[in-house]
C-alpha cells in the first residue's frame, strides 16, 4: 500500500515538473516572438505529428537507432564478458584499466573524427556508440567485482565451489545493481554521442543529417520533433533495461525452485 502510494506521488511529481517546464517553454517563446529560431510546444507538437505520418522520416529514425543499438549492444556484452573474465585472468584487468580510463578522458570530438578517417561516415554512430559505451561499462562492472564480499569469496574457496558456482551464486547476485546502472547510464550516452557524430559526419538518410538540415535552414520545430523522438526511444531503452534487470533474478528464482 505504502509502495503504491509513494508511485502514485511519484507520477503526480514528474507531471506537475514536466507541466512547469512545458509552460516555461510557453512564455519564453511568446517572449522571443520567433517560431522559427524559438518554436512553441504546440508547434513543435504540430510539426512532429506531422513529420511521424512520413516514411522518409522513420526511415532516418530507424537507421539512426539501429546502428546506435548495435554499438550499445557490442560494447555492453564486450564489456561485461571482460569485467568477468577479468577476475580470473588478471592480464585482462592490466591490459584494459588504463585503456578504459585513457578512453573516458579522450574527447567526443576527437573520436568522431578519428573515426571519420577510418571508417565511412555510414556507420560512424555505431563506432562511437560502441567506444563510448564501452569503457564505462567495464570500468563499472570491474568496479563491481572489486566490491564483491571477500568472505563469500573465502567461504567458496574453501568449500571449492569453482569459478561458475562462484558467478551464480557470489558475483551475479551483487554485480546486478552494477551492470543495471552501467546499461542504463550507457545507453544515453550512446544515443547522444552516436547523434552527434552523425551531426558531423553527415551520413546521409541520418537522423544526424536531418538534424544539420534543419540548422542549416534555421527550421527549429523539425530539429525539436526529431530531438523528441530520439529521447524518447532512449528513455524506453533505459526503462525496458532496468526492467530486465528486475526481472532476472525472479526468474532465477523460479527457475531453481
Amino acid at each position: 500500500m505504502k509502495n503504491k502510494i509513494n508511485k502514485t506521488k511519484k507520477a503526480i511529481y514528474t507531471t506537475l515538473a514536466v507541466v512547469f517546464w512545458l509552460v516555461l517553454w510557453q512564455i519564453a517563446a511568446i517572449m522571443y516572438g520567433m517560431d522559427f529560431i524559438l518554436p512553441s510546444p504546440m508547434k513543435t507538437f504540430a510539426v512532429l505529428l506531422e513529420n511521424i505520418s512520413m516514411s522518409s522520416f522513420w526511415t532516418s529514425v530507424f537507421f539512426s537507432i539501429s546502428r546506435i543499438l548495435v554499438g550499445f549492444l557490442v560494447s555492453a556484452a564486450l564489456g561485461i564478458f571482460l569485467a568477468v573474465i577479468g577476475i580470473k585472468l588478471k592480464i585482462v584487468r592490466i591490459l584494459f584499466d588504463p585503456f578504459c580510463s585513457v578512453m573516458r578522458a579522450v574527447p567526443v570530438a576527437s573520436f568522431i573524427i578519428f573515426v571519420l578517417i577510418l571508417f565511412s561516415s555510414e556507420n560512424v554512430s555505431l563506432v562511437i556508440a560502441f567506444l563510448m559505451g564501452f569503457p564505462l561499462v567495464y570500468s563499472t562492472v570491474s568496479g563491481g567485482v572489486d566490491s564483491a564480499s571477500e568472505k563469500l569469496l573465502e567461504a567458496s574457496h574453501i568449500f571449492r565451489l569453482g569459478f561458475l558456482k562462484e558467478l551464480r551464486y557470489i558475483y551475479f547476485p551483487h554485480l546486478l545493481p552494477h551492470i543495471t546502472s552501467a546499461l542504463s547510464v550507457s545507453v544515453g550516452l550512446c544515443f547522444k554521442s552516436g547523434i552527434a557524430a552523425e551531426v558531423i559526419g553527415y551520413p546521409v538518410g541520418s537522423v544526424g543529417a536531418q538534424m544539420y538540415i534543419a540548422k542549416l535552414g534555421m527550421n527549429m520545430p523539425t530539429l525539436l520533433s526529431y530531438t523528441v523522438v530520439v529521447v524518447i526511444i532512449s528513455t524506453l531503452c533505459e526503462k525496458l533495461i532496468a526492467f530486465l534487470c528486475k526481472i532476472l533474478p525472479k526468474m532465477r528464482e523460479v527457475k531453481a525452485k
